[in-house]
């Protein structure tokens, strides 16, 4: 038997090795379905956590935000201008500028002096220098620093109603010539940046740790499962994302102090984001957009590995080749939605109803977000994107569900084919076998098919399953096997048996049983061949065994043996009249037969009222042909 692997090369099929995997792949899709409830379950409870914590954070009364109202701005050539809270202002692309104010009158101790910040930066009270940040010298990766951070400044109580002077660089990102500024304590701060930040953060923690555990269960059922998981690289992709929304969010530099964290590394997981979805979205596809995929693949590992190079060279920063950066992943995101709907449009997208569904939910979502940064000015705007990821990673790992039951179902229809076609091509080899072995005796032609039909008569009355039923057809096919190693002068001898040649027959049974017995895949067939002469009372051969002690497939092939050996044409002989074949089964139920069928085999005369079962004269070969 024959099947193709994923290569396309024909391996033989295991009946055992099949059934193992068929139940693995059932128990396989119970542990995912549970291991996937309690990864979101889990999930749930971090962000539930992390949003509590957010909650009870910015609700504490004794925190007091205290904000820099008032600035006086003086750009690069010296000339003034005021501001409130904040100023934005695309000449902070191009200019130096320096920003004054004065600190609140009265300052709690252990307080702190926050702002936002993107370039270089220094902090002054009452003219000391406080604070100091120059991106080519403070941060150790060439690029530096590409997005915001927040600046955190010590201040004591005799701080209270200094000057306050801030002398910031020109930036290459976010124009913000005064940023919002403000005094707290620690838990001030905290308060502060989680208002403002906690629940997209919140979020994040539970996209990444949601995905990362999706991507852990992908590894181990690849592993176990010994197919292909697609969930994992959708996964895989899910996981880019979050750690792209983690390096990006302006809690991250706040959290690990390292103030280049978010924009370098919000880079690179960006131009990374492709791999893994473009190999998700072409496997779910079964390769029908190979080529395209290919082409986007190759392009996006070019783009990485050339803005990455050129950047950590110093010849041109990340920020500035954003403009490429995203045209790709437009292209990438264009080019995904255009095979989607082509698969709409041929019918093929119920190969994959709900990732296209989580595919489309998140590009509802996006689109969401892209409205609110253009006309509503949200610090949260990101949630929406947030919610459409973890929607498609929850369609993602259905999908995968839905994908291992779809294996387990063509699992079993490929087992179930497979020990069929498995079983047509050894009956035929069998009964050809068994032809081989009818022809050396002249007076028993067609005997091993009867036997075997009779057999299995008896056997699916008994209440035997399908398979089994083909089991013991086999047996008994070949139960007389052993004849091959008998003289045929001896079988076809036409006068009475020697001693010495009546011995030589009786040992054909275990002649059969030691040729069967290598056939590893059906060793029970040897059981027909070697026990088919037993009595039920113990007295036949070759072993002598008896009752229940001699296997069952063994007596039901002794009853049908019996009955067409009586029903069957003799070189002194023709077949016995039906009545006598059923005094001689009646005679010999309990002592040489089982009676259970025994019985059986009489019911079967009884409503063969045209004598059919028996062997047919035209099927008796003339004399010499054999």
């Amino acid at each position: 038997m024959l099947t193709v692997n994923e290569q396309g090369i024909e391996k033989p099929i295991n009946y055992k090795t099949s059934v193992s995997a068929k139940d693995t792949s059932k128990y396989s899709s119970l542990v995912f379905k549970l291991l996937f409830f309690g990864i979101m379950i889990f999930s749930l409870m971090v962000g539930i956590n992390t949003t509590s914590i957010v909650k009870n954070a910015t609700h504490d009364a004794d925190a007091e935000i205290l904000y820099i109202e008032k600035w006086t701005v003086y750009d690069s050539e010296g000339k003034s201008f005021t501001s409130g809270r904040s100023y934005t202002n695309k000449r902070a692309y191009k200019e130096d500028f320096t920003l004054i104010s004065q600190l609140p009158d009265k300052i709690p101790g252990e307080s702190l002096l926050c702002f936002q910040n993107r370039g270089d930066v220094r902090v002054y009270v009452n003219g000391e220098l406080r604070k100091e940040f120059i991106r080519s010298r403070d941060t150790y990766i060439p690029g530096g620093s590409l997005k915001e951070f927040y600046v955190i400044i010590p201040l004591e109580e005799e701080d209270a109603g200094a000057e306050l002077k801030l002398v910031r660089g020109r930036t290459e990102w976010n124009p913000q010539i005064v940023p919002v500024t403000v005094v707290s304590t620690i838990s001030g701060v905290y308060n502060y940046l989680l208002g403002k930040y906690g629940i997209p953060f919140a979020l994040e923690i539970m996209l990444f740790v949601a995905a990362l555990l999706v991507t852990i269960v992908g590894v181990v059922l690849r592993i176990w499962n010994k197919h292909k998981i697609y969930m994992l690289y959708g996964a895989l992709g899910v996981l880019n994302v979050a750690c792209w929304l983690l390096a990006v969010s302006q809690l991250t530099p706040f959290v690990t102090r390292i103030y280049y964290v978010d924009g370098l590394m919000g880079f690179l997981f960006c131009m990374m984001m492709p791999f893994a979805l473009l190999i998700y979205i072409d496997s779910i596809q079964h390769n029908r957009y190979r080529k395209l995929y290919s082409v986007l693949f190759i392009m996006s590992m070019i783009s990485f590995f050339f803005w990455t190079a050129i950047h950590f060279s110093g010849i041109r920063s990340f920020q500035s080749s954003l403009v490429f950066i995203d045209s790709e992943l437009a292209l990438i995101v264009v080019s995904v939605l255009v095979t989607l709907g082509m698969d709409i449009k041929n019918g093929h997208i119920k190969e994959y109803p709900y990732t296209a569904a989580g595919f489309i939910a998140f590009m509802i979502m996006s689109i969401v977000e892209i409205i609110m940064l253009i006309f509503f000015e949200s610090i949260s705007n990101e949630i929406p994107m947030l919610i459409g990821l973890l929607f498609l990673l929850i369609l993602v790992s259905i999908q995968q569900i839905d994908d291992i039951k779809n294996i387990r179902s063509r699992l079993e229809e490929e087992v179930k084919n497979n020990i069929l076609e498995k079983e047509q091509m050894l009956i035929h080899i069998v009964q050809t076998l068994a032809g081989t072995i009818d022809a050396k005796d002249t007076y028993t032609n067609g005997h091993s098919s009867r036997v075997a039909e009779y057999s299995k008569e008896i056997a699916r009355r008994y209440g035997y399953s399908e398979s089994d039923l083909n089991d013991i057809y086999m047996m008994g096919l070949l139960h007389d096997i052993g004849k091959i190693g008998v003289p045929d002068v001896v079988i076809n001898k036409p006068g009475k048996l020697s001693s010495y040649e009546y011995s030589v027959i009786k040992e054909h049974p275990v002649v059969g049983a030691n040729i069967l017995q290598n056939i590893e895949e059906k060793k029970e067939l040897a059981m027909g061949a070697r026990w088919h002469h037993e009595r039920y009372d113990g007295k036949g051969y070759p072993d002598g065994i008896k009752g229940d002690k001699i296997p069952e497939q063994a007596r039901i092939i002794a009853v049908a043996d019996a009955y067409d050996a009586m029903t069957s044409y003799r070189s002194y002989r023709d077949p016995m009249p039906q009545e006598r074949v059923m005094k001689e089964i009646a005679e010999g139920s309990g002592s040489q037969f089982d009676p259970r069928f025994a019985k059986i085999m009489m019911q079967m005369i009884i409503e063969d009222s045209n004598y059919d079962l028996r062997e047919k004269k035209d099927d008796k070969p003339s004399p010499g042909k054999a």
